[in-house]
């Protein structure tokens, strides 16, 4: 029989969706020992499923967000991001664009200019159509209509058939202790087979998923190039300050 501490956290789990050993460390005043011991429990009851550094329910283990919540959630400051994200992009680059809200922005803003973009994004693909001088390669897979991407191990494998020269990708939450983190599996087993074929990786992210945690870790912090904000300040000089410890 389950304990009423542990017959809590289960409510909580399924009400949130996903949560991590630490926010339910902190919300019930127990140690993260305790915590991964109910969740361990939890799990054999059929409960919840775990994952790295937290749980997710079992009842939604897809914990994301719809792409049609994401892209009015900060739209300013994704619309920021990405046009920042423009000055990295020349004539004749390869790039490949993520699924995530802010690259569509970007998507939107590229300049009709000669460019190869690869993206499993379908909101991407209608937004790049009408741009004559892009060449769009869709990837293809397991369509998923709440992201409008292309999902899987189809997809996965499609994706790790290029090489790019750069990847442009968005996240859940980072921190330089902690890494880049995802919600959701779905999403994550895509972008880390995204991580391993781009040159360069550019990770467009609104200031509110700095310094947090998420359910999955796509890469290290270090194994990015460039972090770009809406934040004035470079992000390129707060990566390298890290690399250099």
């Amino acid at each position: 029989m389950l304990s009423p501490r542990v017959v809590d956290i289960e409510k909580y789990i399924v009400q949130a969706g996903s949560v991590t050993v630490k926010e339910l460390s902190d919300r019930f005043s127990v140690s993260l020992e305790t915590i991964r011991r109910d969740l361990q429990e939890l799990e054999s009851n059929g409960s919840v499923k775990r994952v790295h550094g937290g749980a997710i329910s079992l009842d939604n283990a897809d914990a994301g967000l719809a792409f049609n919540k994401r892209k009015h959630e900060r739209s300013i400051e994704k619309k920021l991001i990405a046009y920042k994200a423009l000055a990295l992009i020349k004539p004749g680059d390869m790039i490949m664009l993520d699924a995530s809200s802010t690259c569509w922005y970007l998507a939107e803003a590229l300049p009709d200019i000669s460019l190869t973009v690869i993206t499993n994004s379908f909101r991407n693909v209608l937004s790049l159509a009408v741009k004559k001088n892009i060449k769009t390669i869709a990837i293809g897979g397991e369509y998923s209509e709440k992201y409008a991407a292309f999902v899987g191990t189809i997809a996965s494998g499609n994706i790790s058939q290029y090489r790019v020269d750069t990847l442009f990708l968005s996240c859940s939450a980072y921190s330089t202790t902690g890494g880049v983190w995802e919600n959701n599996e779905i999403n994550a087993s895509t972008k880390k087979v995204m991580l391993a074929s781009a040159k360069q990786k550019v990770l467009l992210a609104d200031s509110h998923k700095e310094n947090r945690s998420g359910i999955v870790r796509i890469c290290q912090f270090s194994d990015l190039d460039m972090i770009l904000t809406e934040k004035n300040e470079s992000n390129v000089r707060q990566l390298n300050r890290y690399n250099k410890k």
